[in-house]
């Protein structure tokens, strides 16, 4: 959808960071479509994978912005490009925070969403010389935490006028000169396969305060602040086994620092499963089990999830484990990426969701299986639902309509889909005490085009593989190319649910 006239006119307010709600609702092209679900996802001759105007007006009418910021660098003042692996919480002080990668510029972008009516710019942390892969905000509002990987090299960028140093055309010159003025805060040493601790008590000028190194390349980390700790986990990518680290951040007589709890590695094929088809850790998650109390950690692992009792944070135990790969499931199952244990009980029993990752199409299917499993016993976790992608796509590059992170709120789940976007699905089917294939109800394809837009090429527009629902019904997410959105989802009004793909559980 293009911008109201009203947005086109905020283009000095986006220059400067921050940029209002659309003044006019959204007037979705898909209204009373019984076809939406395919003309969410287009494609065949003549259809342009990069082109916004080939992606407007393909939301569902039950999605509405509420929000935008296209992010644009003070660095850079315009848009960086490569907003992927973000995240946003509600935090300590009372802030909602969210913060982003900066793919095509290193290192994140922060951002107060507390008002999501207008998202406001709070400051970057360049990182030229280090691949940032993933990121946390730490719900004490003070921290940000970053996963890094071998470096890929720096971005091809202008010299950029940072601490200690001038632009251009200027000479160097003390800090303490009175034409200095800092942009942005740069970290400039390479940080590899770490997970970083950074403070960002001034967020306009965010500092690393803290590093360890990880056994292999960061992949993702969480944190959760349960009874007063403050809990993260992460994840190393290595080939054939799958790696977790327990750390919490904790006070030190030399100040804030992260503490190693434990590690956790195993491997993933026991049971006759091929090790060049494992991949290593991806994601987890830290959760109070609302049903027994026990402080638990959801793992994803090359062909399933193991759920990991943290009564000793320094031994952690495995409980439970599932895995919907069998050899004549192969080109469909497995690839297991992303997990969300539910926070409450839903008619007194717990759902645990479960996704995958492809990077190129999962054999005969659209999209990998999302699973809605039960994990009231967590020693027995069993499928109640699963979802796919209920229409026909086309795959011309890798991960293209895979499947990523999701959130929930109100029993509608809000998954990511790289370029198809977000879409909604109804959860409460998975409820009803047999397994059942979960309906499709709406699709959110942001269209939106920054003021000031990337310089990079994007691989497509849009691409969103970060969303992030809260309890008030806001929901944050980041498109690759032009910034971060808050929406809200009408779960009244869902539309008609199209024929669902099916899938039977292992």
């Amino acid at each position: 959808m293009r911008p109201s006239a009203g947005l086109l006119l905020a283009v000095a307010a986006a220059l400067a960071g921050c940029v209002a709600a659309p003044e006019a609702p959204r007037s979705p092209s898909l209204e009373g479509d019984a076809a939406w679900a395919a003309l969410a996802v287009p494609f065949g001759d003549g259809h342009d994978h990069k082109s916004r105007d080939h992606h407007a007006n393909l939301s569902t009418p039950n999605f509405e912005v509420v929000g935008w910021n296209p992010l644009i660098s003070e660095s850079l003042k315009r848009t960086p490009g490569g907003h992927f692996c973000g995240d946003a919480q509600d935090t300590a002080n009372g802030r909602r925070l969210a913060a982003v990668e900066q793919r095509n510029l290193g290192g994140f972008a922060l951002v107060d969403v507390t008002n999501p009516l207008e998202p406001a710019w709070l400051g970057e942390l360049v990182m030229r010389n280090t691949r940032v892969y993933d990121l946390a905000v730490v719900p004490d509002g003070k921290h940000v935490v970053l996963v890094t990987t071998e470096p890929r090299g720096a971005p091809a960028l202008p010299p950029l006028p940072l601490v200690g140093g001038a632009g251009p055309d200027l000479a160097w010159r003390p800090c303490g000169a009175p034409s200095f003025r800092a942009v942005a805060g740069e970290d400039l040493i390479p940080r590899p396969s770490s997970i970083i601790l950074v403070s960002i008590e001034d967020p306009a000028d965010p500092r690393v305060i803290d590093q360890r190194p990880l056994a292999a390349a960061g992949h993702s980390v969480m944190s959760a602040v349960i009874d007063g700790r403050v809990w993260l986990l992460v994840a190393a990518h290595a080939q054939g086994y799958y790696h977790y680290e327990f750390h919490e951040i904790a006070p030190t007589p030399a100040g804030t620092k992260l503490r190693l709890l434990s590690t956790w590695v195993s491997d993933d094929h026991d049971a006759g499963r091929p090790v060049q088809e494992a991949l290593g850790g991806h994601d987890g998650w830290i959760a109070k089990h609302p049903g027994t109390g026990a402080v638990l950690a959801y793992v994803s692992t090359s062909y399933g999830f193991a759920i990991l009792d943290l009564k000793d944070p320094h031994q952690p135990k495995r409980v439970g484990y599932w895995s919907d790969w069998t050899p004549e499931r192969r080109a469909y199952a497995g690839q297991t990426h992303s997990l969300l244990p539910m926070s409450a009980l839903w008619d007194g029993r717990h759902y645990t969701l479960l996704g995958p990752e492809f990077g190129s199409r999962p054999g005969p299917n659209p999209s990998g299986t999302v699973w809605m499993l039960d994990t009231t016993d967590p020693s027995r976790p069993t499928p109640v639902g699963a979802w796919i992608l209920p229409v026909e796509v086309e795959w011309t590059g890798t991960y293209m309509f895979s499947n990523h992170y999701f959130s929930v709120h109100n029993r509608t789940l809000f998954a990511s889909m790289y370029h198809g976007g977000v879409w909604a699905v109804d959860l409460d089917a998975g409820t009803k005490g047999s397994f059942a294939l979960l309906p499709s109800i709406g699709v959110f394809v942001p269209d939106l085009v920054s003021p000031a837009p990337p310089d990079a090429n994007a691989r497509w527009a849009p691409t969103v593989e970060d969303v992030i629902a809260f309890a008030d019904g806001t929901i944050v997410l980041f498109d690759g190319t032009s910034g971060l959105y808050a929406v809200r989802f009408d779960a009244s009004r869902p539309m008609p649910a199209p024929d669902p793909w099916p899938i039977a559980p292992p």
